[in-house]
């Protein structure tokens, strides 16, 4: 009896080993199966005025579907919605993007900007800002390592302290053109 109740000791750790570990990343998680960077050009709402951005996106590429980087846009010049008072912006923070059937030749794609951003009204002002920028459009595949994304969203704007230029009039239509650049499994 001994003996047995030794040998189940040795065995069960090993019977419990072999079960296989989920785990986020690895086996039948995330894998991450490229990444992505490129230029973005945008044109962007604030109030009834439309302002040229530009930007970048720096991401990974997890199970060929999913996103996840960094991203900016800032504006190429000052708009003039305050006449006494023409301001530039940019916004930087979260990429995340989602690619549905990224193996088809033009497939949809949703992606969301996330983060802070500045207002600067001249050498002295400036306002800090959040913004969220949710976006939907269609990717081309044009090769295996450049891409193209069409997507238009909305931009919510919060926190101007400024009282002439409140959060809706910063919040806005905004649709981008994104180049992307990168390696990709298949």
């Amino acid at each position: 009896m001994r003996r047995i109740l030794m040998l189940l000791l040795f065995v069960s750790p090993a019977v419990v080993t072999a079960q296989p570990t989920e785990a986020l990343f690895g086996e039948g998680g995330l894998k991450i199966t490229g990444f992505r960077l490129g230029p973005q050009a945008a044109l962007g709402l604030f109030e009834a005025e439309s302002l040229p951005l530009g930007g970048a996106v720096y991401a990974l590429e997890l199970n060929r579907e999913v996103l996840i980087g960094w991203g900016h846009v800032r504006s190429k010049e000052a708009v003039g919605l305050i006449p006494a008072q023409p301001f530039t912006c940019r916004q930087n923070g979260l990429f995340l993007g989602y690619t549905f059937r990224p193996h088809r030749l033009v497939h949809p794609v949703f992606s969301l900007l996330m983060g802070g951003g500045k207002i600067d009204y001249d050498d002295k002002n400036d306002d800090r800002i959040f913004a969220v920028l949710p976006s939907v459009g269609f990717e081309l595949n044009v090769f295996r390592w450049f891409r193209i994304q069409l997507s238009g969203g909305y931009r919510l704007v919060d926190g101007s302290a400024n009282p002439d230029l409140p959060d809706e009039d910063l919040s806005g239509f905004q649709g981008q053109a994104l180049f992307l650049f990168g390696w990709s499994k298949s």
